[in-house]
């Protein structure tokens, strides 16, 4: 994948609350024909991350 005036990676978080709080980072990846969404896949993974090296 070549990143390029065509192709965008955007890096996010969502946090809803519905019954209980929900809260996960996630990835997407645009594709673009022209002026038009041409291709989207989005991945997600769990917001708590272990960070053994922090200070």
């Amino acid at each position: 994948m070549t990143v390029d005036e065509h192709c965008f990676v955007v890096e996010w978080y969502f946090k809803a609350r519905e019954t209980t709080i929900i809260d996960f980072d996630g990835v997407s990846v645009i594709e673009f024909r022209g002026a038009r969404i041409a291709k989207l896949t989005e991945y997600e993974t769990k917001h708590a991350t272990f960070r053994p090296f922090s200070a």
